[in-house]
């Protein structure tokens, strides 16, 4: 938030930050990075246009016939604020 920081790596529920303390007045900016499973990266690397593989290992449980797994920002997605008296 703002270039800031903050909520950490939010892989389980409740999957909420509390931004307050980075809120500016006036306009904000809020950048979300999501990351794909890694199941789902091993499955592409086997695809055949795949030019570049990106993961090593002995033990291939997936083939590039696999389906991929759901991943990434999953909805829905809520912005909340919280008026505090």
């Amino acid at each position: 938030m703002n270039g800031q920081q903050v909520g950490g790596i939010l892989w389980k529920p409740s999957f909420e930050a509390d931004v307050t303390g980075a809120l500016k007045p006036g306009t904000n900016h809020l950048e979300i990075r999501i990351t794909n499973r890694w199941s789902n990266r091993m499955i592409g690397d086997q695809q055949p246009s795949a030019g570049k593989k990106y993961t090593f290992t002995d033990f291939k449980p997936f083939s590039s016939h696999s389906p991929l797994l759901e991943s990434g920002l999953l909805g829905p997605v809520r912005l909340s604020a919280v008026t505090m008296q």
